[in-house]
């Protein structure tokens, strides 16, 4: 399977390249194309991967025509572009920016009639057992119990709170909540407060409490290392290769 990284240059696109490159995975994957914004200072060098050198290049359109998935881990509002080369290559797409645009949103389910198409807040499968795990919480406290969710990100992070916490809460949501992000005064009945903070080099903490009367429930994941994004993005975009075209989320291709 031949990848194109959008936003190579970036932390989630070194890390892709550094897990693309181990000899298990390049075995059966490898990177085609790397991608960065105009301006980029690396743009027009060269980058070995797995032995390959490649030139980095800050129109899509240049890419390979033979690419089978794009992986966009670029910035909200840059990656329109690398989708609809993607998209006349026939190429699955996973997009893993948090914090797009309507403008951008709406664009991708269109491309989804041509393609599939996954936007993927957090693409750790730990954070994906979190989402399970919390949804059975849930049913089995009922409504004696208030929910939060509390998300912990690097001081560099644009938004907040994290598309991560935001999907958690929308998970949430579908068991009868409904989501307060901006909270003033004091929390309503069947609320879901939404809160971040941000500091230091923290790679992301999401912390889901179920507080009842006489106890509480924490849930908890840590990442570690960008690596359980890079290696659960792969794994992702392979389930997406397979699928028809479509506007996917990641409980589709997991269930």
């Amino acid at each position: 399977m031949i990848f194109a990284i959008n936003g190579a240059r970036g932390r989630m696109g070194r890390m892709l390249v550094e897990v693309l490159s181990d000899p298990t995975v390049s075995s059966t994957h490898q990177v085609g194309g790397l991608v960065e914004r105009a301006g980029h200072p690396d743009t027009g060098g060269i980058v070995r991967v797995a032995g390959t050198d490649l030139v980095l290049v800050d129109d899509p359109e240049a890419l390979p025509r033979d690419i089978d998935v794009g992986l966009d881990f670029s910035a909200a509002g840059s990656g329109t572009a690398f989708a609809r080369a993607m998209a006349r290559r026939h190429a699955a797409l996973l997009v893993g920016v948090t914090g797009l645009p309507a403008g951008d949103l709406l664009a991708l389910r269109e491309i989804g009639k041509k393609t599939p198409v996954l936007v993927a807040a957090n693409t750790a499968l730990g954070v994906l057992c979190l989402s399970e795990l919390a949804a059975t919480a849930r049913r089995m406290l009922g409504n004696n119990y208030d929910v939060e969710v509390f998300e912990m990100h690097h001081r560099h992070k644009k938004d907040a709170p994290s598309g991560t916490a935001l999907t958690l809460a929308r998970r949430l949501e579908s068991t009868g909540l409904h989501a307060a992000a901006d909270r003033n005064g004091q929390r309503q009945d069947g609320e879901i407060g939404i809160s971040a903070a941000r500091g230091g080099e923290v790679v992301g903490v999401h912390t889901i409490y179920f507080l009842g009367p006489n106890d509480q429930l924490e849930l908890t994941h840590r990442a570690n290392s960008r690596k359980a994004f890079a290696e659960g993005a792969v794994k992702m975009a392979a389930l997406l290769r397979a699928k028809a075209p479509g506007y996917y989320e990641i409980n589709d291709l997991l269930r």
